[in-house]
């Protein structure tokens, strides 16, 4: 068992740790940088998701655009088109396309006919 004077000071050192820890404990001075530093990447990751995702919804709706551009030009057509004219007609999908780059688009274009004399 220690001796009465050693065990004083550990007392006095004992109270004064106890203070300190409760006097950190009531103070919240610093609880909204914490908050700040423990949410920032995972507001940073829906930010840039949500920028990457809008334009991905742009890209889709211009290639949807391009798509019914070129089959109600190609369907104007009453007779048969040049193949000048269907280059011209899927030209068309680069610049509907700009800003964005418009290489991995391909248009293809497929003739389908009917007669009323064949079913098949």
């Amino acid at each position: 068992m220690p001796s009465r004077p050693m065990l004083r000071p550990l007392q006095r050192l004992a109270r004064r740790v106890h203070r300190l820890l409760c006097r950190w404990q009531a103070d919240r001075r610093g609880v909204a940088a914490i908050e700040f530093a423990l949410l920032d990447p995972l507001m940073a990751v829906m930010f840039i998701g949500a920028m990457e995702m809008s334009q991905a919804i742009t890209v889709d709706r211009r290639v949807t655009q391009i798509a019914g551009s070129t089959a109600d030009l190609i369907a104007r057509a009453d007779t048969t088109i040049a193949q000048s004219d269907v280059a011209d007609v899927t030209r068309v999908g680069s610049y509907i396309m700009k800003p964005y780059s418009s290489t991995p688009i391909r248009i293809v274009l497929r003739k389908v006919t009917s007669s009323p004399a064949s079913a098949t």
